[in-house]
This record gives C-alpha cells, sequence and structure tokens, in this order.
C-alpha cells in the first residue's frame, strides 16, 4: 500500500507531461495509483476526474488530509460504476454526482464524514453490497428514481442486517433496502421521504429538526457541520489532549487558523475532574466553517445539552450594580454531574505609559506614539524595538526611560498593586545588512557590482568588509574593515581576476562598535569556455593553435616525461599558433616517451593533451650494416668504422655504412666528405693531430662498379626517415707507413 499525496493547487501539470512531487491533479495520482493505495487531498481544494474509469477500476482510498476540513471532488454531472471495485471515501465532498452503481459484487464500499450531493434529477445510489457502510454523512440532491420509487439504494437485494448511522438523507425521493435489512439509525430524512424495505430505528422524518438553504443544512449535529472548541482560563487558551489540558501560545483575538491547528470538537472527553483543576473565569470559545450558522445553536446542538441539569450560582457580592455580565464557565451533560459555577468580578485594571523626560508621557496605539494614550499590560509587552526607537531613538540603552502604571479597581476591599516590575533591555543586535544585491550575477569579464546598506537600528557606528570565496577555494578578503555612516550604501566592483569558474561565493560582513557581526552571502557565477587546442607532432617537434571560444588570451607550457621544459609564457590573443623543437636528449632513446601539453586562458580556463613519441636520435646519422649507429645526434662516438690492418699501397675491400634522415624534415642537396687521415683524429686527448700522408677515402654509390670520389653528392630528396646506402673504402700507396682515424661528415639543404 503506498500513500500519494496530491497537491492542493489545482491546474494541469508540466507542459512536457512529468508531473510535480507532490501531485498536481488527482487525474495524474489515480494515472500511477495500484489496488489499495491511498490518495490523500488538500482540504478546501477542488478535484476533478475527467477521466472516471481511473477511478472505478482500482481498489482505493480516497480522503482529506485533515481531519478538520473536507476536500472537495467535483463528479461534474459523470456516473460512476465502481462495481468489484471497492473503495474507502473520508472527510470528501463528492458533489455532482450522476449514478453511483455498486450493484455487483461483494464489495467493501466504506463512506464516512462525507457530504454526498446529486444533480437532483439525473442522480441516484445504487449499492447490492452486504459490505456497504455509510455513516455520519449526508446524501443529498439523488431524485432519479430506480426502484420501487425511490432514488437511494442501499442495498438492492437480500443480506446481512446493515445499520446506517448519523446520517441526513436530503431532497431524496425515496430510501429503500431490497429485504427491510438496512437499519437507520440517529438519521434525519426530510420529510415525505419514501421508504423501502427499511427499519427506521430512531430516525427523524421531520422538516422542524433542520433548514435548508441553498443547498445548505443548517441546525443539525452532523460532521459537515464543522465545529472547533478552544477553552480560555484567565488570560490563557488551552485544548484538551490526552487526558490534560494543554496550554497554546496564542493571543486574541483568535483566528481561523488558531482553532485549525489547536482546537478539539468533542467537550464530551473532558471529565468532570479536570474542569475543576482550571482557574476562574473561564471561557468556551467556538468556530464553525458555516457562517451561517448561530454559534450559539451550534455550540448547543454539537455538545448535546439534552437532558441535562445547568445549574447557575453567583457567590454573594455587593454593590450588586457594580457586577460584569455573567459567563457560563463549564457545561455538563450527565444528571448525576454536579452544578455550574460561576464568578462574577468586579472591573479591575492597569494601564501604563512611557517617557523619556519624565515631563510628557505616551502610548501605542497600534500605529504610533500618543500623548496620554494608556496602555495595557499585554501592549506594552508586544511593543518591539523598532517601535521604542521611534520613542526614543535608536541609542534607547544609553538613555533614560521612565514608567509610570496608572492602577483602577471597583472593589475597595482587593486594591491592585504592582509586585515588580522587569524591564530588559534586549542584547545588543549586530548591524542590518540591507538589500544586499550582486549585480548581474553572472559574468565573464565584466565587473560585478555589490551593493548594500548598512544600519545599526542603536546607533552604534558600524564597518564593513567584503570577502570571496573563489569555485573549489576558501574565503580570502578582498576589501578590509572600512567605516561607513549607519544608514549609508557602498557599492565595489569585482571582474574575473577575483573568481574561479563556477559559483563563487561574495560574503559582506557588517560590525559595531561593540564587536556584534553580521554577513550576508551571495552567489555569483563566472562563465567560461576552456580553451581548445589542435596539434599535429613528430618525433621531433609539435606544432598547434590553441583557440577560445570566448576570445581570451592564452598561453601554454610543454613537459616531457614530467619534466617541465618551460613554464607558461606570457599571456596572448587566441588564436595563437605554436611550435615547439624538443632535442633528441630530452628523450629516452628506443621507448616511448610522454609528451604534455598544457593550455590556459585568462580566466582559469584550462585544457591538456599528452602524446608519444620514440626517443630517437637526430640528424643526418651514419649506421652500419646491422643497423646500429656510429654516433649520436651530437656526433659523440658510438662504435668504429674498423677497416683492419693495411699493407703500404692496397686498397681496402668496400664497407656499406646506410646514411638516414632523422631531422624530422626533408632535404636534399646530401653532400658526405671525410677529412684527412690523422693519427689521432679527436683533440681531447691533448695531442696535436698529425696528418697522415699517402692514405685516403673513398666514397662510391655502388659497391660494383665502385667509383672512388673524396666528396659524395646526391640529388635525391629524402623524406624524414629515408636511407640511402653508400660504400667506404681506404686506398693507401706504397710509401704509406702507418695508420690512423678520420672522420666522415654530412651535409644537406631543408626542403
Amino acid at each position: 500500500m503506498a500513500e500519494i499525496h496530491v497537491d492542493g493547487l489545482n491546474g494541469d501539470d508540466l507542459s512536457d507531461g512529468s508531473s510535480l512531487n507532490p501531485l498536481k491533479t488527482l487525474d495524474k495520482a489515480l494515472d500511477i495509483a495500484i489496488d489499495n493505495d491511498v490518495i490523500n487531498l488538500k482540504p478546501n481544494s477542488i478535484y476533478t476526474i475527467p477521466t472516471m474509469s481511473k477511478f472505478e477500476s482500482k481498489i482505493l482510498t480516497l480522503k482529506s488530509e485533515s481531519e478538520i476540513s473536507l476536500a472537495i471532488v467535483d463528479f461534474e454531472g459523470k456516473s460512476c460504476n465502481v462495481a468489484g471495485n471497492g473503495k474507502i471515501l473520508y472527510k470528501l465532498e463528492i458533489r455532482n454526482i450522476g449514478v453511483w452503481n455498486s450493484y455487483s459484487g461483494n464489495i467493501a464500499i466504506s463512506v464516512d464524514y462525507c457530504r454526498l450531493i446529486g444533480t437532483f434529477d439525473t442522480s441516484s445510489w445504487w449499492t447490492n453490497s452486504a459490505l456497504q457502510r455509510i455513516n455520519n454523512s449526508v446524501l443529498m440532491n439523488f431524485r432519479n428514481i430506480t426502484a420501487t420509487g425511490c432514488s437511494v439504494n442501499l442495498q438492492h437485494a437480500g443480506g446481512t442486517e446493515i445499520p446506517f448511522y448519523n446520517n441526513a438523507f436530503i431532497n431524496c425521493v425515496g430510501i429503500r433496502s431490497g429485504n427491510g435489512s438496512s437499519m437507520l439509525y440517529n438519521c434525519i430524512v426530510s420529510s415525505g421521504t419514501r421508504f423501502h424495505g427499511v427499519d427506521k430505528g430512531n430516525t427523524i422524518t421531520s422538516d422542524n429538526e433542520f433548514d435548508i438553504i441553498d443547498d445548505i443544512l443548517y441546525g443539525v449535529n452532523l460532521p459537515f457541520l464543522v465545529l472547533l472548541i478552544l477553552i480560555k482560563s484567565l488570560d490563557k487558551i488551552y485544548t484538551f489532549s490526552d487526558s490534560n489540558w494543554v496550554e497554546k501560545t496564542i493571543q486574541e483575538p483568535l483566528t481561523k487558523e488558531d482553532f485549525e491547528e489547536n482546537g478539539m470538537d468533542d467537550l464530551s472527553i473532558i471529565p468532570q475532574e479536570k474542569w475543576a483543576e482550571l482557574q476562574k473565569p473561564v471561557e468556551i470559545y467556538t468556530w464553525t466553517d458555516n457562517e451561517d450558522v448561530i454559534e450559539s445553536k451550534i455550540s448547543y446542538t454539537y455538545i448535546h445539552f439534552e437532558n441535562s441539569k445547568l445549574e447557575l450560582t453567583v457567590p454573594e457580592y455587593k454593590p450588586i450594580y457594580s457586577l460584569a455580565s455573567p459567563t457560563i464557565l463549564t457545561w455538563t451533560n450527565s444528571e448525576e454531574d454536579l452544578q455550574l459555577e460561576q464568578r462574577v468580578l468586579a472591573e479591575t485594571y492597569t494601564r501604563y505609559l512611557l517617557s523619556k523626560d519624565n515631563t510628557t508621557w505616551y502610548g501605542y496605539d497600534g500605529a504610533e506614539w500618543v500623548a496620554d494614550r494608556e496602555m495595557t499590560k499585554a501592549e506594552l509587552e508586544a511593543l518591539t524595538s523598532i517601535e521604542f526607537k521611534e520613542l526614543f531613538g535608536n541609542k534607547i540603552y544609553g538613555e533614560s526611560m521612565y514608567v509610570r502604571a496608572i492602577l483602577s479597581s471597583q472593589n475597595p476591599n482587593e486594591p491592585p498593586v504592582v509586585r515588580n516590575m522587569t524591564i530588559t533591555f534586549k542584547p545588543n543586535v549586530a548591524p542590518l545588512i540591507v538589500d544586499p544585491t550582486i549585480n548581474p550575477d553572472t559574468v565573464h569579464n565584466e565587473y560585478a557590482t555589490v551593493t548594500s546598506t548598512i544600519e545599526d537600528l542603536e546607533g552604534d557606528t558600524v564597518q564593513y568588509r567584503v570577502l570571496i570565496q573563489k569555485a573549489g577555494e576558501s574565503y580570502e578578503e578582498v576589501d578590509t574593515w572600512t567605516s561607513i555612516a549607519s544608514g549609508n550604501s557602498f557599492t565595489r566592483a569585482y571582474n574575473y581576476p577575483y573568481f574561479n569558474p563556477g559559483q563563487n561565493s561574495i560574503k559582506v560582513e557588517a560590525r559595531d562598535q561593540r564587536g556584534e557581526i553580521s554577513e550576508w552571502v551571495g552567489n555569483l557565477v563566472l562563465s567560461n569556455e576552456d580553451p581548445t587546442l589542435v596539434y599535429t607532432y613528430t618525433e621531433f617537434s609539435v606544432n598547434g593553435t590553441i583557440g577560445d571560444a570566448d576570445g581570451d588570451d592564452v598561453t601554454y607550457r610543454v613537459s616531457i616525461n614530467g619534466v617541465l621544459k618551460f613554464d607558461y609564457i606570457p599571456f596572448a590573443p587566441s588564436p595563437r599558433s605554436f611550435s615547439y623543437l624538443w632535442d633528441s636528449d630530452d628523450l629516452n632513446k628506443g621507448v616511448m616517451n610522454d609528451i604534455k601539453l598544457e593550455i590556459k586562458d585568462t580566466h582559469g580556463g584550462y585544457y591538456t593533451e599528452t602524446f608519444q613519441v620514440l626517443g630517437t636520435y637526430k640528424g643526418l646519422m651514419f649506421k652500419d650494416e646491422n643497423g646500429s649507429y656510429f654516433t649520436d645526434g651530437k656526433g659523440d662516438l658510438l662504435e668504429w668504422l674498423d677497416f683492419g690492418t693495411i699493407v703500404g699501397g692496397q686498397t681496402t675491400p668496400a664497407k656499406k655504412v646506410t646514411l638516414e634522415n632523422k631531422n624530422g624534415f626533408a632535404v636534399d642537396s646530401v653532400e658526405i666528405s671525410a677529412k684527412d687521415v690523422f693519427d689521432t683524429a679527436f683533440p681531447s686527448t691533448g695531442v696535436t693531430p698529425e696528418l697522415i700522408p699517402d692514405v685516403a677515402v673513398e666514397f662510391s654509390e655502388n659497391e660494383m662498379p665502385f667509383t672512388p670520389l673524396h666528396l659524395l653528392q646526391l640529388t635525391d630528396v629524402m623524406a624524414h626517415n629515408d636511407t640511402k646506402d653508400l660504400y667506404v673504402r681506404i686506398a693507401t700507396s706504397k710509401h704509406a707507413r702507418r695508420g690512423g682515424e678520420f672522420k666522415i661528415t654530412s651535409k644537406a639543404e631543408p626542403v
């Protein structure tokens, strides 16, 4: 079983068909309800059922959320056939019923504390259920004759005797029971109403017991005449609950809401001894939802005074002419209960005046201070700090205040006295931050202005400051404590450097000279689109363009394998192109290396990309037949091109050397040559190189035939990663005496 609550606001659901929570329409609630669910309606709200089959086809409880006020369901003249699907109806007014039919099946129909209102000549009530129950309710305006001259069929066929309690049948042609098994107890029926097979019990069939005016029933003790009761003892208001008096903190004049929230509906639950606990005088306050009903009549009828004995005893007091009008303080509905007691008091009162100079005296009349206007104790205690300020100014804590009490009594034997008077100055109140605003509350490059008025009702000197909490961070002070005259306004403006993208908070604090601080917090959204990045890369470089949808200036930085190569460079307008060429020594050779690009804009927008490149040497590189490099990218020796021992006058066999373009771009006009042979080719040893004559290095593009060249020139364009095989040999004359070392060099032009 599920509890479904329907909002009291009438109207359609959202335009897209979705429903709010709670639901706004009864029709939507019926869509989702299943058998045995309970649908709660707001009291005094009007609901309709556009599609009656939704209501007919399910076993439901339909009721008002309030125990006091009815919810209203308008059938709009539609008929309802609930045969086979039980219903519990509670605290409802169902109006404009066409034909109600629960004729078929053994189903439970329970109607309690309801108004069931037909549409006169086209309406009837028809049931055939042994489980039918209608109690404490009103059926009216059912005049469509369905059987045996009757319009209300309580039980069409036979069955167990069914009692119906405390109902009123108004403006109905007749009431029918199939075989006399329906018993009416304590019911009221319009005169002339026809009965067929109904045992009437103590049912009244007299129009003298009630009046019907505009379809409203008057003067009958029925649930739809809502009566609520509160008890007054001295200056306190009580209700009765859980066998005890409960004091309510409400003040006169009492309102409808006071009765609905605190009232009770039955005085018979109060034992006689509990009445004796109240201090005299005592008054019974009543309220009814029917403004045309006379209160005394309702009070009498509802409390059931019939067969009760009421006695009034007035204690002897003279002079008699000073007595106020007597008031009944309690009641009894039993002959065994003892008498009522009434105390009649002489008028006694105390009045008050206030002064700031002990000369001119004032009282507050609810709107302004009036000279010599006397106030009651309640009026004096109800004065607010705002009202005190109107008379004494806003530094009352530093001023004098005089109170004059005026005591009066018509009883010379009991003169009034003031035993004590306590005047409490309220604690220091922090300054008010009045009408704070942030405008606009969404910015990008614009300034947002923060404005407010700072006021101290006690007249203290005041200061204010502003703090900003950037999105995702803590508050920081952006404007320090600044003095301002109480009642004056301030304006501050802030733009994007003060905020992070997203929701930021702006706090205004105000403090007075005595240290009390108040605060106000507003929110501001910094809108920002992250910058964008388009890029390409090779093994040695990356090129790209940074964009920004907001047109913000942008910057970037590069990291390789987690090591920052350079930090963010100065901001520049977007779109911004960039190119970065890294050194081969920045990479780990033979493995994949992580290159990270980070970009951001002036407003904190951020974007990053990471890609990988294989670590390799850079330049025109020479490799042996096995693919191993002779030097690294800087020319440092990795291995020798070794020709072994040579006999003077011989020429060595040619060795293949592969030239590879690892520059990251295409080249042409490649030239390859060798330095002369020295006895020491590397000066780093500290030995001066010495030229070795009669030994030469020769190059050829082909091994066979070998065309010896001292300068090999290649005419083809070499793209990045292209290779070219060439051949090297050593030629000596017969005069050669010793070996040595030489360097092969290359140069080319970028394409």
